[in-house]
């Protein structure tokens, strides 16, 4: 079972006082948490951002994220690894005062990267100091709390309280199913996506 935060919780999990001990800048602990709230996306996701990612489409702002975990599914909607993502209205300035603050380079370079070795290669994880301060101090508002807990957020919210077809939530979020189905259809258009968001 999927767990996710209280509606009634989620500004106060976005707002959390940033530690001055952390590394982390203002900039960054401001802005990931609103990303993940309205994107449903992995951390390592928002924190692979860069200027570059962010840009208009058809009128609509969008972030071109990378889909992590797509490689190898049967039925992968991103077939490129990445997905293109509209930009809520309130997490607009925040990106914007990033992109003006880091414009080359990642928009959260001090989010922390770790590296692991996967079927021989050197892998590596973003968001991982982010993980690691913010997830402790989240916890003290709702005791159950997971990064990951946001794409549940999403996915859930869109789909039982805005009505928003499932498969449209997937590809806000970053889902991918293995069906004929979804296959035939390819991705929701970005005007639909937009309008989820």
């Amino acid at each position: 079972m999927k767990i996710f935060p209280p509606f009634e919780l989620v500004d106060s999990l976005c707002e959390i006082q940033k530690p001055d001990w952390c590394g982390i800048s203002q900039i960054t602990w401001e802005t990931i948490p609103y990303v993940m709230r309205y994107t449903g996306c992995r951390v390592g996701e928002a924190a692979q951002l860069t200027a570059k990612d962010v840009f208009e489409s058809d009128g609509i702002l969008i972030m071109y994220m990378v889909a992590e975990k797509s490689e190898g599914r049967k039925s992968d909607p991103f077939p490129d690894g990445r997905k293109e993502v509209p930009v809520h209205p309130k997490l607009k300035p925040k990106l914007e005062k990033a992109m003006s603050a880091r414009p080359d380079g990642f928009l959260f370079p001090d989010v922390g990267v770790t590296y692991s070795k996967h079927e021989g290669k050197k892998e590596a994880k973003f968001g991982a100091r982010y993980r690691t301060v913010w997830l402790p101090l989240a916890r003290e508002i709702w005791p159950l709390m997971k990064v990951h807990s946001w794409r549940s957020y999403v996915s859930k919210y869109l789909t039982k309280v805005a009505g928003v077809p499932e498969t449209v939530s997937e590809d806000i979020c970053g889902h991918a199913r293995g069906t004929i189905n979804r296959d035939y259809s390819g991705r929701a258009p970005l005007q639909q996506l937009y309008e989820a968001v």
